[in-house]
């Protein structure tokens, strides 16, 4: 149908899909996406589903409780599918594995190493200048593609916001973000060429 579209002189821009339910959506999604055929959803406008996003969740997470393997093993899986970022045995799993036991040293980047050393400055910041350090830590600027850096630009946003409003510490954004994320969404703008599910 899409293809048939552009062949009649439409652009992606000009074509949406109407789903009954959000799982039909993202199916749908998947199947353009496997087909080179640019989409955006509303699930893929919704920040707190954001790999990256919730990366940034993780690293607070981790500093507020860092016995938490789970926000451990996501930082560290985060940052290898991130190739400039890690080293390559960094998304491994026995690479995690072995750090959980003990038994080898650990294989990962210089950056993800002085993140879990510089813990203890960095929960004595607060929330919003502790991403800033995240982001300089990691580079994130040199890593990222234009549509995570907008993400990310947007997060930030939200985070000064609510620092400027709210308690500065850790937990109490986290309980917040975990009540609100899902209020949370970029906005398309009508030029963006991509196929609109809705």
């Amino acid at each position: 149908i899409v293809n048939n579209c552009l062949e009649r002189g439409y652009a992606y821009k000009h074509i949406a899909i109407l789903v009954r339910e959000n799982k039909q959506g993202q199916k749908v999604a998947e199947y353009l996406r496997e087909n080179h055929i640019p989409v955006v959803s509303p699930d893929s406008l919704i920040l707190s589903r954001i790999p990256l996003i919730r990366f940034l969740i993780d690293i607070l997470v981790y500093l507020c409780n860092p016995a938490d393997k789970i926000a451990v093993s996501s930082i560290i899986y985060f940052l290898g599918l991130n190739k400039k970022q890690s080293s390559a045995n960094a998304m491994n799993p026995t690479v995690i594995g072995d750090y959980f036991a003990d038994e080898k040293p650990w294989d990962i980047s210089p950056e993800t190493l002085e993140f879990f050393h510089r813990r203890e400055y960095l929960i004595r910041m607060p929330v919003y200048e502790v991403m800033e350090e995240v982001i300089r830590i990691f580079k994130l600027p040199e890593t990222l593609d234009f549509k995570s850096m907008v993400y990310l630009q947007a997060f930030l946003d939200i985070v000064s916001r609510y620092s400027a409003e709210n308690s500065l510490d850790f937990s109490s954004f986290l309980d917040w973000w975990e009540f609100n994320k899902d209020e949370y969404s970029l906005m398309v703008p009508e030029t963006k060429p991509e196929v609109k599910i809705m």
